[in-house]
């Protein structure tokens, strides 16, 4: 987003640049007379000092300002940025966000608009950038609690009644809590002092409250009452040449009547490039001030395959189907409903909402001090978390009452996955959670490969976690200084002889082994034979490492040698690390590799 910093001095320049540099969309104004070598810099703006005559000086240029940015940043006082802006302040739900810092980057203020227009979050991300300290003062914001209008934005919604936003963010503020409705089920874990209703009746019955969804309720007009209408849906349309404006209107509106949603649901209108010229599409997405989108025929070939096939679409516009894929790829890979498909008088119709975002997090080796804080952040934002049981018992101290947790038992990885990518593809923030790091031996790779055949669309990321090789070695000294090769005894997914093979490699070049899920109740010879495997190629004497269930409760950790190895006691929670050439054994018993410094 575009971020105007308006700067009076050098030292403010300075802070201006080092923000550039960061957001490349940033335009920097400061005193013609400071331009200098940035003259040619289509960033750079100057202004006239005061009301000079060539009319360019700041304050004629605050209302292109006020216009054209999403947030501004004046690095002045805060009575010189309250002067400048007084005059061009409308309304919470469309001024830009602004802020204020110091010219010495010491404090930075969220001044306006900081919940709709990101002002808070736009001083938090600066403040990170350039050390200052962020002042936030929204009551909401200071007390932890969701506003009326931040709960809005996060469902992209317009509210109908800002009187009502106003009296339950007070009463909020008052300890009382907020009634909601929620007329379709929206993947949505309410925010601390909201209390869902389970039935339209007694929502109706009480004092007021939130409607979300985008039906028509009856809500008194007394001010207490407001409804939310997420826009998540996305809406997939092809049709025959020339078909009039308000027939194609007349068709939608009863399609969006039946399915029970409103035209203001709809974030976008999706169709084919060949479609996209067609007068009626383009004069009801203005209507409705919605974004056209069209895409080309090679777009909709890669997903058409999900869809069931028209011959007679194929044979005229060269795919199997348009609006289902047109749906589908303006939702983000959001589930096209079947029963939301519809066709009238060659108008055809789909409905996909906004796809969620699916989240493969490792959670480290089981102790809370050990997960990140983005896994965390991820956690307290998920609609749902999917895991193994342990994994996600583990992690109750960070999930949300209203959050649903779906846990499953060992060699159910594939069922996990996909359930995360169907719940995530009905728009909904899942969080797979893995062990460790969830792309080491996790679940991101088999998350990835069945997004890529089944869900090709949906957003994702992968948050890294402490692995099990980065425990045992922080319990046992240093032994990692060097290369390693982790190699997995479990012969479940990859053949035995793959493994051996690589263990005779891996050992053969002197790397460090990191040995993963050595030892289980059904496989035991496999253990044995990498031992053997490997003292044909090192030294009974070399150091090994052993820790079980490494910072994690019950952690045992010890050192031996390779000649005594097959003696110890190992299983599924142990990580092994042997030794190569450059590893010794402290007096205090730590296993140090050299890295080869001159000491």
């Amino acid at each position: 987003m575009k971020l105007a910093v308006i700067t009076f001095t050098d030292q403010g320049l300075h802070l201006a640049e080092t923000i550039h540099i960061s957001n490349a969309e940033t335009h920097i104004y400061l005193p013609a007379a400071l331009l200098d070598k940035h003259r040619e810099n289509p960033y750079f703006h100057g202004f006239s000092p005061k009301e000079s005559e060539d009319g360019n000086s700041l304050s004629r240029q605050m209302p292109e300002i006020f216009e054209s940015y999403s947030a501004v940043l004046f690095l002045s006082s805060a009575g010189l940025a309250l002067r400048m802006i007084k005059d061009h302040i409308q309304h919470k739900g469309s001024d830009p966000a602004v802020m204020v810092m110091d010219g010495q980057g010491h404090h930075i203020i969220s001044l306006l608009s900081g919940h709709l227009g990101n002002a808070n979050e736009w001083t938090l991300e600066i403040a990170e950038l350039t050390g200052a300290k962020a002042i936030i003062t929204t009551a909401t914001d200071v007390r932890g609690m969701t506003a009326v209008d931040e709960l809005a934005k996060s469902l992209q919604a317009r509210i109908s009644n800002w009187q009502a936003a106003k009296y339950w963010t007070a009463q909020l503020l008052k300890g009382d809590e907020v009634p909601v409705y929620l007329e379709e089920p929206l993947p949505l874990p309410l925010p601390s002092g909201y209390i869902r209703k389970d039935s339209e009746e007694s929502f109706l019955k009480g004092a007021g409250g939130i409607w979300i969804g985008g039906g028509a309720p009856e809500l008194k007009d007394d001010g207490k009452w407001i409804q939310l209408i997420p826009k998540r849906w996305s809406l997939g349309i092809g049709c025959r040449k020339n078909q009039t404006v308000d027939e194609v209107k007349r068709i939608i509106q009863h399609f969006l009547k039946a399915q029970g949603i409103s035209p203001e649901s709809l974030k976008n209108i999706n169709t084919i490039e060949a479609k996209g010229n067609e007068p009626a599409i383009q004069r009801l997405a203005e209507e409705w001030q919605l974004p056209l989108n069209t895409f080309s025929a090679e777009e909709i070939q890669k997903v058409q395959h999900l869809f069931p096939a028209s011959a007679w679409v194929e044979e005229n516009m060269g795919v199997t189907s348009v609006s289902a894929p047109a749906a589908y790829l303006g939702a983000d890979g959001g589930q096209v409903i079947p029963d939301r498909r519809y066709a009238e008088k060659g108008v055809t119709l789909s409905l996909a909402p906004q796809a969620g975002m699916i989240t493969v997090s490792g959670i480290g080796p089981g102790k809370g001090e050990h997960t990140s804080h983005a896994v965390r952040k991820a956690l307290s934002e998920a609609h749902r978390v999917v895991g193994y049981k342990p994994y996600v018992e583990r992690l109750s101290p960070w999930l949300k009452e209203g959050q649903i947790q779906d846990r499953s038992f060992m060699r159910k990885e594939k069922d996990r996955c996909r359930h995360a990518l169907a719940c995530a593809a009905r728009g909904e923030k899942v969080v797979l959670v893995s062990s460790g790091d969830a792309g080491v031996y996790g679940m991101a790779g088999l998350m990835l490969e069945l997004r890529q055949t089944e869900f090709p669309r949906i957003p994702f990321r992968v948050l890294p976690g402490i692995t099990a090789a980065n425990a045992a070695a922080s319990c046992l000294g240093a032994p990692l200084m060097q290369d390693y090769a982790t190699i997995s005894l479990s012969d479940h997914l990859i053949p035995w002889e793959v493994i051996e093979h690589r263990i005779q490699k891996a050992t053969e070049a002197d790397f460090v082994l990191v040995l993963y899920n050595p030892k289980s109740n059904e496989r035991v010879k496999q253990w044995y034979r990498a031992i053997e495997v490997i003292r044909q190629l090192r030294p009974s004497d070399t150091p090994v490492g052993i820790a079980t269930r490494a910072l994690n409760e019950g952690e045992s950790v010890s050192i031996t040698t390779l000649e005594q190895l097959a003696d110890a006691d190992v299983g599924m929670s142990t990580t092994v690390v042997i030794g190569n050439s450059f590893t010794h054994i402290t007096d205090e018993n730590l296993m140090i590799t050299s890295r080869g410094y001159s000491l």
